[in-house]
């Protein structure tokens, strides 16, 4: 979306989330710099818009500061309410044709003022109908206060800003990369974040349904902090250190002390939302597959913080009936083991999908 650059030699993809930053520099198939840090430890709910973006541009900079990150160069994504994709079918004509009628042609499509928005598309392929040549295309349209508040605080940390993506296509370019020889099928990318959850289902490696859910970490958070009665920072860290999916089999090993009974609290408390989640995915594939008319997916790939939630993906799997694996966006990179370990690198892997989609964009 925006601007489609060449690449450079030195491009930094950049995530800002609404619970942490995270950026990457790669040099062809080789990491140079990865970096991650919360925005805040405390919830950011009762802050003006104004000390949320003073928040992200200092936390930008500590960032490259501490990670020793010199590009300026930059491709960063939005995801939420200020931007809509839509899967159209129009008359075939030349991209010429419809880059001339676009914003004709995405008025019914779009719910905000189409002058107040900024409008891309690609063409994904062409097709017959009733004896018409026709032609899929995706539409993505984004709120222009969304973009110039965003590209505000980018140019703000010192960065300079060669592209705006959205969440859930650079999820696609990060498994493209990591999975060059998956090319056939349906494939649900699913990104757990701490506001959205991203979804992206491909198909035969072309994308052909996107949908932001609203159900992500921070209602995890939430609802550890209710239930178990402490406050926004304590429950996170409990999310992290003893949050799990309880599957069958795992049920009868916690307990017998007041450590696993806390976590079966946090477990408990987790359980309501991983299932509203649950449903949301369900509802989802099944619209897909509705529409399509497509064999059911294949397989899913999560990622994002509550991807390491333990047993997250067996239980999905379970319920969904389709394989479930935790998404390693650095799997094709080479790292240098004497400056990341291959420790580190395996813990923050599954938070790096959108960032690294984000650093391997190519120009079109």
């Amino acid at each position: 979306m925006g601007i489609f650059p060449k690449r450079t030699k030195e491009i930094m993809g950049l995530d800002i989330g609404s619970y942490s930053i995270k950026v990457i520099c790669l040099t062809a198939d080789s990491l140079i710099n990865v970096g991650i840090s919360e925005i805040s430890s405390e919830s950011l709910s009762g802050l003006s818009a104004e000390a949320k973006d003073n928040l992200v541009i200092n936390t930008v900079k500590r960032i490259m500061l501490e990670n020793r990150i010199s590009a300026k160069n930059t491709i960063s994504s939005v995801a939420g309410d200020g931007v809509i994709v839509r899967y159209i079918t129009l008359p075939k004509m030349t991209e010429k044709e419809l880059s001339a009628t676009i914003k004709f042609e995405a008025e019914p499509h779009v719910s905000f003022d189409i002058d107040q928005v900024i409008l891309d598309y690609q063409i994904l392929g062409e097709k017959v109908e009733e004896e018409l040549k026709k032609m899929d295309v995706i539409l993505v349209a984004a709120k222009k206060d969304t973009i110039n508040k965003h590209l505000s605080v980018l140019q703000a940390a010192g960065l300079n800003p060669l592209a705006i993506d959205v969440d859930a296509f650079a999820l696609e370019g990060s498994y493209e990369f990591s999975h060059p020889e998956d090319k056939t099928g349906s494939v649900a990318l699913v990104n757990i974040g701490a506001t959205f959850t991203n979804v992206n289902i491909l198909e035969n490696g072309i994308s052909r349904f996107t949908r932001d859910i609203l159900i992500a970490g921070n209602n995890f958070t939430k609802v550890i902090q209710r239930d178990l009665r402490v406050d926004y920072k304590k429950a996170e860290a409990l999310k992290r250190e003893k949050g799990a999916v309880l599957v069958e089999e795992e049920t009868s090993s916690v307990g017998g002390g007041s450590e696993d009974a806390e976590a079966m609290q946090v477990c408990e408390a987790i359980r309501g939302s991983i299932n509203e989640l649950l449903a949301e995915l369900q509802r989802s594939f099944d619209y897909y597959q509705a529409q399509t008319h497509e064999r059911s997916i294949m397989k899913v790939i999560i990622s994002g913080g509550s991807a390491k939630l333990k047993n997250i993906d067996k239980f999905l799997s379970h319920e969904l009936k389709i394989p479930v694996e935790v998404d390693n966006p650095f799997a094709k990179l080479q790292i240098d083991s004497q400056v990341y370990s291959p420790e580190y690198i395996k813990n923050i892997a599954p938070l790096f999908s959108v960032v690294v989609g984000l650093a391997v964009r190519k120009g079109k």
